[in-house]
């Protein structure tokens, strides 16, 4: 059986040591090279075009995933790219919706197993629907910037709880998964919020919340449960708002 060759690219020299190790069961894994910086793995990755490539998502230089998506044309169309990192939620379900594979660190035996049972079975990632799916994963990984009265804050999507309107100071706030909160430049409008990313709903006029946060509305007065620690925010949808929440969660 002809080998498939696979190349490791990393910051973390343990976590290629481990996998490296763990690839070594696998006789019909070549394993080709290995790198913990961006500019290197980018040339070994063109020059040694490999089958397989283990990259991680949150290198210091530059993420995983603009990297591939700066080379991706001048990769061979059956090149199978499993994302590998510590992945923070926030990717978790944009990978699941892309094109690539991804393994968790730490993963078990069972989960790489699984993996390289899929390349092994000759499964290939479909290059008409890479681009769309590296352009949707950017979208989804890039920290947003928010202008808030004294400065702008670099946040992910996933870091956002809601955003609520203060009639004391006339502007919207924004809270964060940490319990911050920052009061937004008066200048900001709901559709500026709603601009930063799909996950974002308005819940009524003063409130628009992350849906990744949101468990459930309670049927009749329509209260907004939220994950703890934020299940004591009294938040209410509006009917009209509510109808629309229906049409975008396709509710059943």
């Amino acid at each position: 059986m002809e080998k498939i060759s696979a190349v490791i690219l990393d910051d973390y020299q343990i976590s290629i040591d481990t996998l490296a190790s763990d690839l070594k069961s696998y006789k019909s894994i070549d394993l080709v090279g290995t790198a913990t910086r961006v500019d290197l793995g980018k040339e070994m990755i063109l020059n040694t075009q490999p089958d397989l490539l283990f990259i991680d998502v949150e290198m210091p230089q530059k993420s995983g995933i603009e990297m591939i998506r700066e080379i991706q044309p001048y990769l061979h169309s059956e090149i199978y790219i499993v994302f590998y990192s510590a992945f923070q939620k926030y990717m978790i379900d944009a990978l699941r919706l892309s094109a690539f594979d991804y393994l968790l660190k730490p993963y078990s035996i069972a989960e790489l197993d699984a993996v390289i049972t899929r390349v092994l079975k000759g499964k290939k990632m479909d290059p008409k629907t890479i681009w769309s799916s590296l352009s949707t994963l950017l979208a989804e990984t890039q920290k947003k910037a928010i202008q808030t009265v004294s400065e702008t804050i670099m946040v992910y999507l996933d870091e956002i709880v809601c955003f609520r309107f203060s009639k004391e100071l006339h502007c919207w706030q924004v809270l964060l998964s940490d319990s911050r909160k920052f009061p937004l430049k008066k200048s900001n409008t709901s559709k500026d919020i709603l601009r930063l990313g799909k996950s974002l709903i308005q819940i009524n006029q003063d409130s628009i919340l992350n849906t990744k946060y949101l468990v459930s509305i309670e049927n009749k007065t329509l209260r907004c449960m939220l994950l703890p620690p934020f299940n004591d925010l009294q938040i209410t949808a509006s009917r009209r708002s509510f109808s629309r929440l229906r049409d975008t969660l396709m509710v059943i």
